[in-house]
Formats: structure tokens, C-alpha cells, sequence
């Protein structure tokens, strides 16, 4: 160890004639460096405040961190379908994962920019992901008519469907195109408001769906609202029968429900339900001569979870027919899904068609939030379904998942 070191003592003893000769200095380089940082500080601070505040806007810039967990078990036709010595071996029925949501929002009188990057990620040194990231929102907006009693916006840009429309079973689209909206603000009869637009389904094509939705808030200050909502994804013919097949919906949703608080438990309580129906569905062989295109859904949440202590409870039953929404688009219970195998597909070994589909089932999902502080929340959902009786393929599927959750 002792000769290791001398070169080291040897290489410090040669530098102290330097160091004498250099510490004069010592005072003004120091004072060289500081005046830098002082200048590169007051240049990013007048930098910030040229681009946010001059400008007459407000940015806000928010985010959370998640951690999950996810169990589940899925069987088809009595037998596993997911984890080991099952159909999809490959396929965990036990999964890790870690997120990062990242929120900016800039806003001015008149105008406004909103964009949104998810960083959603498979945990695991082995079977693991680092690199998905996802642009789920990026769009803009401005205010046409600012009136006293209504206003009309324009976005254009991209957002998730359910940013814009409500439904626990469908809305799982992008929705990549032109949104208008109509609010009007009533003291008498409530808060009415009415948007939708097009976008983009194929680029190349093209091919676009139209989507929009008209509801009523606060009926006559009673608590009541209402929601009636219509999307089109039949708007194009194709040579290919599969494609036609997969855009043959013109779903209809009628939403009903009613907000109060009950005085023994004093928490915001909101039961609702909704109706669905596809008015494009078609009589298919593999149906049968069944017209499988309803759904309907029933819940009821319970309680608002914003601050420390606070808790929140949504509970809903599904009742999904396999031609009621388009697979693409389904955001409900479903059945798992690891097969990935929409209504109608053919089977090369066998030469006929095979029918599976997420969205043929009945089945119920309950999930409760609470908050420990005010920034962490913890999330835990149960959710169970079985197939109905449209299609061939038995499904049975459950899943338990908890998640941590930092927002700020």
C-alpha cells in the first residue's frame, strides 16, 4: 500500500510551488465565477419571465409518479389462458409496472395549449421496458364567442375520446382531428353544452369518424344531468369484407344520472347508468342470426378524494354484446384480452372463422381511492366477467390491481 501511494505524495508535492504562485489570484477568479453565475441567473430568470409573463398568460406545470401491481387469471374454455403451462406461457398473470404522467397547460384570455406525455413502463430487469412513451394529449385551443350567457371554442390537436366524452365502456380512441364546443350557463335550468367533430381514422386513405355529445348538467338545480352521445366509424367502404366488418358501428349512448348528498354519510354520492346501441350492426354467420349490438352499464361512486383523508368509491355493472362497440374503441371490463383476436378472423390451420372479441361479456368492477397525504394516493381495483353466450369461446376472466400514485 506504501509504495502505491508515493507517486500520489509525490505528484502533490510538485504542484504546492504552482498553488504559492497562483494564490493571489485565487481572489479574483473566484469573484470572476460568481459575477458569471450571477449574470447566467438574472439571464434565465429575465428569460422565464419574458416567456411566461410578458405574454399574459399562465403556465402550469403538473405531473405523478405511479407505481402497480396487477394479479389476474384468465381462463378460455376451462383452461388457462395466461402465466405458466397455459396458452400464452409467455403471458404474466402477475405484472409490475412504474409510470410518469407529465401535464402542461398554457393559458391566456383567449387561448391555450395543453399537452400531455405518458411514460408507462413494464418493471423487471428481465422482460422490461424503458423506452414507452406516448403523446396522449397536444392540443390547442381558442375562444370564438365570449358571450355573456355562452361561449364557442375550436380545438384542434389530439386527445383521448373520454377526455371529451363520458362512458365506462367505450371512448378508448384518439381522438386526432377538430373538437367544437358549445357551453351555455343557465341560474334556471341548468348548465347545457354540446361538442364533437372529426378526425382522423386511416392517414393514408383517408378515412375519418365523426363523434359528438349533448348534455344537460344541474336540470332545474336538482342534481339531475344527462348525456346523449353518437359516434360514426361507418363512413367508408373497403374491398376488404374484414374492414368493413370492423368499422360497422354507429353507436348510440344515452347517460343518466343524478348528483346529491345524502345527510347520513355526507359525502358526494352519484348514481348513474347508460344505454348503448350500434344502429350500423349487421346479421353475421357467426352470430348466428343473433343482432348482438346493445350494451348497458349500472353504478353508482361515492365520495370526491382531493385532499388528505379524503376517500372515493365507483362501483358499476357491465353488460356488453359483442357487436355493440367496435374492439378498437372498447375500454370496459372485457375479458382479458390476451388472445387479441377481434370478432370475425380466419383460421389459416382450420380454414373458417374463429370469433372471440373482448366486448361479449357480463361482469362487474369496483374500485376505492384514498389518500394517506395529500400527494400520494393509493388505488385498488377488483374487477370480474364471464362471456355471454353470442360467441363460441368461453371466457372467465379477474384481475385485483393496486397502484401508488405521487401527484403534484
Amino acid at each position: 500500500m506504501e509504495i502505491k501511494l508515493r507517486p500520489l505524495r509525490f505528484f502533490i508535492l510538485s504542484l504546492l510551488p504552482i498553488l504559492a504562485t497562483a494564490a493571489p489570484n485565487f481572489d479574483n477568479i473566484i469573484k470572476s465565477d460568481m459575477k458569471q453565475l450571477e449574470e447566467l441567473r438574472e439571464w434565465i430568470e429575465a428569460k422565464n419571465h419574458v416567456t411566461v409573463s410578458k405574454r399574459g398568460g399562465s403556465l402550469s406545470v403538473s405531473g405523478d409518479v405511479r407505481a402497480k401491481y396487477i394479479t389476474a387469471n384468465e381462463i378460455r374454455d376451462g383452461y388457462r389462458n395466461i402465466g405458466r403451462e397455459s396458452y400464452h406461457p409467455l403471458v404474466g398473470d402477475n405484472k409490475f409496472g412504474v409510470a410518469f404522467n407529465l401535464l402542461f397547460d398554457y393559458r391566456t384570455d383567449a387561448t391555450w395549449a395543453v399537452s400531455k406525455l405518458k411514460f408507462d413502463n413494464t418493471a423487471g430487469i428481465f422482460g422490461g421496458s424503458e423506452n414507452r412513451i406516448q403523446l396522449e394529449r397536444a392540443f390547442l385551443g381558442f375562444r370564438l364567442i365570449d358571450a355573456e350567457k355562452f361561449v364557442i371554442d375550436l380545438e384542434p390537436g389530439r386527445r383521448k375520446l373520454d377526455y371529451a366524452f363520458d362512458s365506462r365502456v367505450q371512448f378508448d380512441s384518439y381522438m386526432d382531428g377538430l373538437m367544437v364546443s358549445y357551453t351555455q350557463s343557465s341560474n334556471n335550468f341548468g348548465d347545457f353544452y354540446i361538442h364533437g367533430g372529426p378526425f382522423v381514422v386511416f392517414n393514408v386513405v383517408p378515412q375519418f369518424a365523426y363523434v359528438g355529445e349533448i348534455g344537460v348538467l344541474n336540470a332545474f338545480n336538482t342534481g339531475l344531468y344527462g348525456k346523449y352521445s353518437l359516434i360514426d366509424w361507418d363512413t367508408k367502404d373497403y374491398e376488404n369484407p374484414m374492414l368493413n366488418i370492423a368499422f360497422e358501428f354507429v353507436v348510440h349512448q344515452l347517460l343518466l344520472g343524478y348528483k346529491f348528498i345524502p345527510p347520513w354519510i355526507n359525502r358526494m354520492t352519484i348514481p348513474y347508468g347508460a344505454f348503448l346501441i350500434n344502429s350500423a350492426a349487421r346479421h353475421h354467420d357467426y352470430l348466428h342470426g343473433h343482432l348482438a349490438n346493445i350494451a348497458w352499464y349500472l353504478g353508482f361512486s361515492m365520495g370526491e378524494a382531493k385532499k388528505k383523508g379524503d376517500w372515493a368509491l365507483d362501483t358499476n355493472f357491465q353488460y356488453v354484446q359483442p357487436q355493440s362497440i367496435p374492439q378498437f374503441d372498447f375500454r370496459g371490463i372485457g375479458n382479458g384480452g390476451t388472445d387479441n383476436i377481434g370478432l370475425d378472423v380466419l383460421n389459416p390451420g382450420q380454414n373458417r372463422l374463429i370469433s372471440l372479441g373482448r366486448t361479449n361479456f357480463f361482469g362487474w368492477q369496483i374500485e376505492f381511492l384514498y389518500l394517506p397525504t395529500n400527494n400520494i394516493t393509493v388505488s385498488q381495483s377488483f374487477k370480474i366477467s364471464r362471456s355471454l353466450h353470442f360467441l363460441p369461446t368461453d371466457y372467465y376472466y379477474r384481475q385485483y390491481r393496486i397502484e401508488f400514485i405521487y401527484a403534484w
